[in-house]
């Protein structure tokens, strides 16, 4: 996260909007938006890398998995978008995307160095009223 931060700062960032939509099987990050500090511009993130460590989980013939960490460079509204779907899978909502699915958003504050991160979950339920004569 400090790394994305530090990149953000060197753009002169002040915000960045970041929103992810799913169902069925499938979802993702719909959008990543920069703004400068005066909000009126958006930053192009994309023409801009950051070296990263970025997680991976290989599965073990054994059994389970085993995490390691690689350093690898990303464009950096990509690894913005990475973050944010990690931390949903790994802390929020994993399968977040299945079935009914889900949606989100995250606000980067840069001055504060915070991300919010506001995540739903749909559900679908059913009623059984019963038959009744009229």
């Amino acid at each position: 996260k400090d790394a994305l931060f530090d990149a953000l700062v060197k753009l002169k960032v002040a915000t960045v909007e970041v929103e992810w939509n799913g169902g069925g099987d499938s979802g993702g990050v719909e959008s990543v938006t920069a703004r400068d500090e005066e909000q009126d511009v958006e930053v192009d993130l994309d023409s801009h890398e950051v070296e990263i460590n970025v997680r991976h989980e290989d599965y073990q013939k054994s059994g389970g998995y085993k995490i390691r960490f690689t350093l690898e460079k990303k464009k950096l509204g990509e690894a913005i978008g990475d973050f944010c779907m990690d931390w949903v899978d790994h802390k929020g909502s994993g399968g977040w995307y299945n079935n009914e699915g889900g949606q989100g958003n995250a606000t980067w504050n840069v001055a504060k160095r915070e991300v919010d991160i506001d995540h739903s979950n749909n559900e679908q339920i059913s009623h059984s009223i019963g038959a009744e004569t009229l």
